[in-house]
Parts: structure tokens; C-alpha cells; sequence
């Protein structure tokens, strides 16, 4: 049949009709990644040395529990150096992949413990009563982090899963005997700071 249709049609016809077909054919076996795939990968391979691990523990699950035993500002140090290089790599995502990372559940894990845990390790450190001592113990690029990441979870994943990340931190305040109402210690949450004058 094969030799029939060469002998019948054009050599360049017959050679044309079978490339594409066999494009075809590996297409449909092995679909081509899409631009947001390909940037995953990417943003994946950046982020070996923080947030993912070819065994154990990452760098980032070990320097956040670090953080959160120790509440200092040395201790603390190395992760929230680490979370800056995520929020970096995440702005190199085209804008038309927002919904894609949104929907990534190791993205998402990340952001939301980075705004649960910063919030608890601010109160560990010392309950504050003022703004500024809220504010105090970050550094202003450190704010201005954690304001982005509020504002990617906000914009991404709603304002239910900040008033989410808010409830859980407040029932962990009280827990530890705080006597000030919730609605006094909700003012001094990172979750309420007003980030306009940060981005």
C-alpha cells in the first residue's frame, strides 16, 4: 500500500503527509510543557537550596524552627533571608501564570506559614502593646516581604484564608494566657498591619 502511494503521489507529497503525522503521533505521547510548567521547573530548581530537599528536612523547614524555638532576630535571621529569595523567584512567573502558582499547593504551603509564622514570632518574642513594637522587630525590607506575601495570599487565595491564618494565631496567643481580650490583640497582629506605606 505504501509503495502503491509513492508510485501514485509526489515524493515531497507522500514525505509531507508522513511528517506530520508522525508530529502528530508525538504530540499526543508527549504534549509539550506549557510556559508555566516550564517556569515551575525553573523556580523549583532555584529554590533546591530553601525550600525543597533532596533529602531530610529543607533549609527552610530546619531555619524556621529555628526561628520559632529561639524568637530572635539572629535566630530568625536565615529564614526570613531564605523567604526573600522565594518572593524573587516568584515574580519571575509570567503574569499570565497567577492562577497557575496559586494553584500550586507547595507555593501556597510556603506563603501561608511564612504570614502564620512571623505573625506567632513577633508575640513569642515579647506580647507587644504598641505599633511600634509590633513593627519593631523586623527589619523594613522584612515588613515590606512579609506585605507582599500578604498580598499574594490575599489576592489569591482570598480574604478568608488571611481571616483563617488570623483566628489560628490568636487561639495560639491565648492559649499561652494571654489576659488581653481578642479583640485587643487582634490590633497587634501582622495580619492587620496597614502595608500601603510598605509596597
Amino acid at each position: 500500500m505504501i509503495e502503491n502511494l509513492i508510485q501514485k503521489y509526489p515524493h515531497w507529497l507522500v514525505a509531507s503527509v508522513f511528517l506530520i503525522l508522525g508530529l502528530f503521533l508525538f504530540m499526543n505521547d508527549a504534549p509539550l510543557e506549557s510556559l508555566c510548567e516550564i517556569e515551575k521547573k525553573n523556580f523549583q530548581k532555584a529554590q533546591l537550596q530553601f525550600i525543597y530537599s533532596t533529602s531530610g528536612n529543607s533549609v527552610r523547614e530546619a531555619s524556621l524552627k529555628r526561628c520559632l524555638t529561639n524568637n530572635s532576630a539572629g535566630s530568625c535571621y536565615s529564614y526570613l533571608k531564605g523567604f526573600k529569595t522565594v518572593l524573587k523567584d516568584l515574580k519571575k512567573f509570567d503574569n499570565s501564570c497567577l492562577t497557575y502558582v496559586s494553584e500550586q499547593s507547595d507555593i501556597r504551603t510556603v506563603l501561608i506559614t511564612h504570614l502564620s509564622s512571623v505573625t506567632e514570632m513577633i508575640w513569642w518574642a515579647g506580647p507587644p502593646t504598641s505599633y511600634t513594637e509590633m513593627v519593631g522587630w523586623l527589619k523594613p525590607p522584612e515588613i515590606q516581604d512579609y506585605c507582599r506575601a500578604k498580598y499574594l495570599v490575599e489576592s489569591q487565595y482570598g480574604r478568608s484564608t488571611l481571616k483563617s491564618i488570623e483566628n489560628s494565631v490568636l487561639k495560639k496567643i491565648k492559649a499561652r494566657g494571654e489576659p488581653r481580650a481578642l479583640e485587643d490583640i487582634k490590633g497587634y497582629l501582622m495580619t492587620r498591619l496597614n502595608c500601603s506605606r510598605y509596597l
